[in-house]
């Protein structure tokens, strides 16, 4: 009897201990999961603010701002080698340079061969104001979501993406920044390194500044960047160009996206732009430079302003399904061709020139077809298509398409052909008949 009753203490004993220490190994993994993502809160007033928090989180740490102006050089100036998030608490946390300083943070780690380690960067909920330089160096992957970047005097970039780096952008605003001419150049509010992708979703761009003879850029593309901008505005941006890309293998394509009132939006040197779902509208220079690939899809241009067109394309460009509508071009119309160009199932109303070409000057290969030309008018040669000028011919393919009401000064004139051009026009409509005089 004393035998079993020993038995069973035995028996529960061994059991409490498996327990103890399943719950000691629960408790353990409870402690790790902790330590490896906890949350640092600081205020404007924390002894070392921001480089203190920094240094002391570890990889994968939240650092909560409260509400209040964060300056000087424990909260500026920074350098970053952890992967961590800074985050905002409130609607007034401000990071403030001052126009003292020149850089919000880098982020650089480097391993024994001096190469470089990325690391992860996220930027929630913040204001960031008054730099004068870089104000963020992306060497890893960075993204931003619903920060403001303003009043900066920049002579680099708001962020600047180096190769090999990620960035993605979201709900996020870059208004009122000043752009400033060092050596002939202008700074930047974004700038994407070779092999560097960004991602810009939902965020506006608008009332830049620029300062002598400085032509800033909203976004500036080398070598074989992958851009997507979705959902975003373009509005003010000054006298500069609003994406320009220099790369070869850069492909970028825009979204969904305005851009009003710029004085050149898009500046394709080098690379590939797919744009569609988009509005040009009362751009001051010209909307559109391509001199390499470019596709434009269910877009609409309107009210803009240009020299050689509105749309100036030296490289290989097919549009389709979009609208040119009261453009109004100095020497030519809406658009302008020294390329190769494909228009597919477009319209073109009301657009005007003060020489040729009411809607289309073509001096290169051209292809219409299926797309709709009425009211547009020039002084000289056609009012809807010119082809051809002095000492520039144009090849021109015009299938399935309906001309109406083009003017050429009182005269009813759709097409004009120069002697040393060629034209082949198959099922076309135009309406008036050609050279019917206008009635008052």
């Amino acid at each position: 009897m004393i035998y079993i009753f020993n038995e069973i203490i035995f028996k529960k004993r061994k059991l409490f201990i498996i327990f103890s220490i399943f719950l000691i190994a629960i408790l353990s993994i409870s402690t790790i999961s902790f330590v490896s993502a906890a949350n640092i809160t600081i205020s404007p007033t924390t002894s070392g603010g921001l480089l203190t928090a920094i240094d002391t989180a570890k990889n994968g740490d939240t650092i909560y701002l409260e509400n209040g102006v964060y300056t000087g050089e424990d909260n500026i100036e920074l350098r970053i080698d952890k992967n961590i998030t800074l985050r905002g608490k409130g609607k007034n946390v401000v990071i403030d340079a001052q126009n003292k300083y020149t850089y919000f943070f880098q982020m650089i780690k480097k391993d024994s061969a001096n190469k470089n380690i990325p690391v992860s960067v996220n930027l929630i909920n913040l204001k960031i104001i008054n730099f004068k330089g870089d104000v963020i160096d992306n060497c890893g992957n960075l993204k931003v979501n619903n920060c403001i970047f303003a009043n900066n005097k920049i002579d680099g970039a708001i962020i600047a993406n180096y190769k090999g780096s990620n960035s993605e952008i979201a709900n996020s605003v870059f208004t009122k920044n000043t752009f400033n001419s060092v050596n002939d150049e202008g700074g930047v509010a974004i700038y994407n390194d070779n092999v560097a992708n960004l991602s810009l979703i939902k965020s506006n761009f608008t009332n830049f500044k620029c300062t002598g003879d400085s032509f800033g850029v909203a976004i500036q593309s080398f070598g074989t960047s992958n851009i997507l901008i979705n959902k975003c505005n373009f509005k003010n941006t000054g006298k500069g160009t609003t994406i320009s890309s220099w790369g070869k293998k850069a492909n970028i394509q825009v979204k969904n996206s305005n851009f009003i009132n710029d004085t050149v939006s898009i500046n394709n040197i080098a690379g590939f732009f797919h744009i569609s779902k988009s509005t040009f509208k009362k751009n001051k220079l010209v909307s559109i430079i391509n001199y390499m690939k470019m596709k434009i899809s269910g877009s609409t241009f309107s009210k803009c302003a240009g020299f050689d067109g509105i749309l100036d394309n030296g490289g290989s460009l097919n549009i389709s399904s979009s609208f040119f509508k009261n453009n109004k071009g100095t020497f030519d119309g809406a658009i302008t061709n020294t390329g190769t160009m494909n228009i597919r199932s477009s319209k073109f109303s009301g657009n005007t020139a003060t020489n040729c070409g009411g809607a289309i000057t073509n001096m290169g290969t051209m292809s219409i077809k299926n797309s709709k030309f009425s009211g547009n008018s020039a002084k000289k040669y056609a009012g809807a298509i010119c082809n051809g000028k002095v000492n520039n011919s144009g090849i021109l393919k015009v299938i399935n398409t309906k001309f109406t009401n083009n003017i050429v000064g009182k005269t009813y004139k759709s097409i004009y052909n120069d002697k040393e051009s060629k034209i082949t026009i198959t099922k076309v409509k135009i309406t008036p008949r050609e050279g019917t005089k206008v009635k008052k």
